[in-house]
């Protein structure tokens, strides 16, 4: 009897299991920090009788960032008491859903290598280098950066922020770009459209009264000699200038994201960002 009580103890024992961590249904694919919210509307700082309905932006100096990053931040991660652990952002078969930081793309699907060389750049619009004389207007100078650069407006009306690769190292800078943009895409992060472009000089269009701001805060004009100045320490090829093309992102600028925290101002912000696998 009691051999048979035991046996069958044994029996129910196999049958209990912890609390799953995750309810029977199919894998969460995708994070609802893709879904429209309302914030707070707020006045315009600088227009009077307007209201602001976006998260603040946030500015992080050149100066700033590197303190922050080479002294101030492994200063405080030297003395913190951090426990670790598994990142939270997972989704039941521990893979990370897309969102606003992520898309899964060659993780789920096959990439053929048209796929991996359009990139970011598929199906949007490109510089055409063969447009008419003047047809691409500057109208603003890139405002900080290591290299120079300028934003221009094609016939169709897209924006492109031209940068050059500055003369002590030509080609180096615009090839990193373009092959990095396009490795970051295939690997599920959001990447701007970065492309090498050849052109001749005669296609620029200077819009008047433009300035132009430096790494150190000076500003100066953005005429005719500061473009040629400019212009001078691009790559040239057969008479062709040779640049990087970055494609004006749509929507409104907020910044640089943390290593830390969420955003107090932004109801999809929910995850820390120290707890994302994606960060």
């Amino acid at each position: 009897m009691s051999l048979g009580l035991a046996v069958l103890a044994t029996l129910l024992l196999g049958c209990a299991s912890e609390i799953r961590r995750f309810p029977l249904r199919e894998p969460m694919w995708r994070d609802t920090d893709l879904d429209p919210v309302a914030v707070p509307c707020r006045p315009h700082p600088e227009k009077k009788d307007v209201q602001v309905c976006h998260p603040e932006p946030y500015e992080s100096s050149f100066a700033w960032d590197g303190a922050d990053n080479l002294l101030f931040r492994p200063t405080s991660d030297f003395f913190a008491v951090d426990p670790g652990g598994e990142a939270v952002n997972v989704n039941s078969l521990d893979e990370v859903p897309d969102s606003s930081w992520f898309v899964n793309r060659i993780g789920r699907h096959p990439l053929t290598v048209d796929d991996l060389v359009q990139g970011p750049c598929e199906g949007g619009a490109e510089l055409d280098p063969g447009a008419p004389d003047g047809s691409w207007v500057i109208d603003e100078g890139k405002a900080n950066g290591a290299n120079l650069g300028f934003r221009v407006e094609d016939p169709s009306g897209q924006r492109y922020m031209l940068k050059t690769d500055g003369d002590e190292q030509p080609e180096r800078a615009s090839a990193a770009t373009a092959i990095s943009a396009r490795l970051y895409h295939a690997a599920g992060w959001r990447a701007p459209c970065d492309s090498v472009v050849y052109f001749r000089p005669s296609l620029l269009k200077l819009t008047p009264g433009l300035t132009v701001t430096d790494n150190t805060g000076t500003t100066r004009p953005l005429d005719e000699a500061e473009l040629g100045r400019l212009l001078a320490t691009a790559p040239k090829r057969n008479g062709l200038l040779r640049m990087s093309a970055s494609r004006w992102l749509s929507g409104r600028a907020l910044g640089p994201f943390r290593y830390e925290g969420t955003r107090t101002d932004d109801p999809n912000d929910v995850i820390p960002h120290q707890d994302r696998r994606d960060l």
